[in-house]
């Protein structure tokens, strides 16, 4: 049920993926990956984040030491604008192991969302000292940059993660 939900929403199928999860819960209610594709669609799927975060919550009290759940729950609280939850489920997740490039997208998103242009900056640079291809941290940095009228420094950083499309020669398609 839960390849075939994942299959059915790759193809914007949103609504039989929904019934695919929900078969998966009847079946076993104690598998917490099936909460979190059903919080998944909702807020992917349909962008409704409001509907997600329970289903989110409930994997979390399933599996309370995965901190997948937490960063799920934290991101879907920034977009819904209450940075207080976000935070405290962000810390929940650190203290769960969460790796720090998926806690520093999270938090450098509520820097972002707070106007907080300088931390953003300092933990997406962070980021990029370790995974100079990190789309997360170089789409932040591209819209801090954008914002100080800074488009070349951006653009030096995807030039110096991708050296590919800085080049010259046409591409190769293999």
């Amino acid at each position: 049920n839960l390849n075939l939900g994942r299959a059915l929403e790759r193809v914007g199928r949103f609504h039989d993926a929904l019934a695919r999860y929900r078969k998966a819960i009847e079946i076993d209610p104690s598998v917490p990956s099936s909460y979190l594709l059903v919080g998944s669609a909702h807020a992917h799927g349909a962008g409704r984040l409001d509907l997600a975060v329970p289903w989110f919550e409930q994997a979390a009290r399933i599996d309370p030491g995965n901190p997948n759940y937490s960063l799920a729950i934290a991101g879907c609280h920034v977009d819904l604008g209450d940075m207080g939850a976000a935070r405290r489920w962000l810390d929940d997740a650190t203290r769960h192991g969460a790796d720090y490039q998926d806690v520093a997208t999270v938090d450098a998103l509520m820097r972002l969302y707070e106007g907080d242009w300088t931390g953003v900056r300092q933990i997406s640079r962070k980021v990029l000292e370790t995974d100079p291809r990190n789309p997360h941290a170089l789409n932040m940095l591209q819209i801090v940059g954008a914002r100080a009228g800074r488009r070349a420094d951006v653009l030096g950083l995807y030039a110096q993660g991708f050296p590919e499309l800085a080049s010259a020669d046409p591409p190769v398609v293999d």
